[in-house]
């Protein structure tokens, strides 16, 4: 921690007097979560967690210079911070570089990281990591959304999903060594207007509404067995985000090791008949309907093979009977880690038929 300080206080000298919102590296005004100081690319840098103290800031402006080795890693900034497990948050993957998902937006919920729920346009960028050079980064922060910008050019701009109303902050540049950070500022300022974040439109045929149960222990379940019993009544109704997934971190937090909860819906068909049922999941789903096992689906990280993130999107297909009237739609929705969520169209009904 001493050598932590001294750093910080050799790179306020060489920076010179400070403005408003520059904050130099040092115990008065950071937190030592996990970092390492050091000089590198020809400056006193961090590498690490810290977390600024003393602040609450919603909106605003965060400034740092970052460089990376290329090796792989995930540093970022979290901002608008209510605890350790709850957060916005934007980071970049050196490994990745000029890659579609080289920079990742992603809120956590209860302790959950949930970048495996946002992908695509407004959740996902590529961007230009070269290595061992400083990179300047922006976080412009406005209400429902922010933007990011490297260097000057705009990475992409992203619908903020975290609910919390926290206002701290915290530089992450796991693992320690990977990537560094130095010439930090922040300027807190009431959110601009502007257009906000594009996102997807939620698609005709999807489920909109699910109850949940409270969280089950995975190793206790049958998944060939229908659980309409195993919770009881204790169950909590949750309307979908984002494309149109129900996102069960919201409502409840999991230990380490995989957890499970059910998730049901209904479905009113006019006739009997045939349906196409998209559904998506993580990350593990036993699906039944109307009592009856209809898939098994499996999506964690890396379960296909090494270069599979277990993305959350509507890629798994079943043909199932549905009878006139009133049908149940019961999913086990197992999960480990990455975001908790489940997803399900038919597109052969209407959005007045599925709940």
């Amino acid at each position: 921690m001493k050598r932590w300080l001294c750093v910080g206080l050799i790179s306020l000298l060489m920076m010179g007097s400070l403005s408003a919102g520059e904050v130099p590296f040092d115990e008065e005004h950071w937190e030592n979560v996990d970092a390492i100081a050091g000089d590198f690319l020809g400056r006193s840098a961090i590498s690490g967690a810290v977390r600024l103290k003393d602040v609450a800031m919603r909106n605003g402006t965060i400034e740092v210079d970052l460089a990376v080795t290329g090796m792989r890693g995930f540093p970022g900034i979290r901002f608008r911070m209510v605890d350790d497990g709850d957060f916005e948050s934007v980071y970049v993957r050196p490994h990745k570089n000029n890659l579609p998902d080289a920079v990742q937006y992603a809120p956590s919920n209860k302790g959950m990281v949930e970048w495996q729920l946002y992908s695509g346009p407004g959740y996902t960028g590529r961007a230009h990591l070269p290595p061992l050079k400083w990179m300047r980064l922006k976080l412009d922060i406005h209400g429902d959304w922010a933007e990011l910008t490297i260097d000057g050019q705009k990475i992409m701009k992203m619908p903020l999903k975290h609910e919390g109303d926290g206002g701290g902050i915290l530089l992450n540049a796991a693992p320690k060594g990977h990537a560094w950070y130095t010439n930090f500022k922040y300027t807190p300022r009431e959110a601009a207007g502007g257009e906000p974040a594009e996102t997807v439109a939620i698609a005709e045929g999807t489920v909109r509404q699910w109850q949940l149960s409270p969280v089950l222990k995975t190793e206790d379940l049958d998944t060939e067995v229908y659980p309409g019993k195993v919770a009881g009544d204790k169950w909590q109704t949750v309307s979908v985000d984002g494309p149109g997934w129900a996102n069960i971190s919201k409502v409840h937090a999991k230990e380490r090791g995989w957890a499970t909860v059910l998730a049901r819906a209904e479905v009113n068909a006019d006739q009997a008949k045939r349906v196409r049922l998209k559904i998506g999941y993580s990350d593990r789903v036993d699906l039944f309907v109307n009592g009856e096992k209809v898939f098994r689906g499996i999506g964690e990280f890396r379960s296909h093979d090494q270069t599979y993130l277990g993305i959350v999107g509507l890629n798994d297909v079943v043909y199932v009977d549905l009878k006139k009237g009133k049908n149940e739609i019961m999913a086990m929705v197992h999960e480990r880690f990455g975001g908790w969520a489940v997803w399900a169209q038919i597109e052969d009904l209407n959005r007045e038929n599925v709940h």
